[in-house]
């Protein structure tokens, strides 16, 4: 996944929660970056599931104990392994790189005979009552396939759309909130 969708998709779901102080998820969001420094030695090693829980340790320990910060450290380098799920190194240094591309499918035509089904109009087709096609694609690659992948997008389409749609959720968010505001008694 693109730099700026690591960034900015885990920033504006902790920040839609609204549970945390703003400065305080934007002092600790640059943690959704770190793992892709491990792209100048490699590309694997601060992308195993023991860095997390390492960097939030040390995270931990070095704010007194503070549980935001463990709390805030763990979401944003977690968010970075879960976004990178088409192909990371997940279990390094014990296992090899893991590629997952998982999707699921359907059709205008399975939309239409459910519709059927549901209406009670229309005639059933029979080669169309599949809802859902899963096609689940897991392989496993040696480590040394992770220096070698094929070049990161630094921007795409998906990300683009993804973070268009996470700002009209924050805006709509931010107007209902302004509404309420105006309305409430004083």
């Amino acid at each position: 996944m693109e730099p700026v969708v690591h960034y900015f998709i885990p920033v504006a779901f902790i920040l839609a929660l609204g549970k945390i102080d703003r400065r305080t998820v934007l002092r600790y969001s640059p943690l959704a970056l770190l793992p892709d420094l491990d792209f100048f030695f490699g590309h694997a090693f601060l992308h195993s599931i023991l860095m997390p829980i390492a960097i939030s340790s040390i995270v931990y320990h070095l704010t007194g104990r503070n549980r935001t910060a463990w709390v805030l450290s763990s979401y944003f380098l977690f968010s970075h392994l879960i976004l990178d799920l088409g192909f990371t190194a997940l279990f390094y240094p014990f296992g090899g790189v893991l590629s997952l591309n998982f999707n699921l499918y359907t059709s205008p035509k399975v939309a239409e005979n459910v519709w059927n089904l549901i209406t009670g109009q229309g005639a059933f087709e029979k080669e169309f009552y599949t809802i859902l096609k899963l096609r689940p694609n897991i392989k496993t690659y040696p480590l040394d396939a992770a220096g070698s992948a094929e070049v990161s997008p630094l921007f795409t389409q998906t990300g683009l759309m993804i973070i268009l749609l996470v700002l009209l959720t924050m805006l709509f968010g931010w107007i209902t909130e302004k509404k309420k505001s105006r309305t409430a008694p004083k």
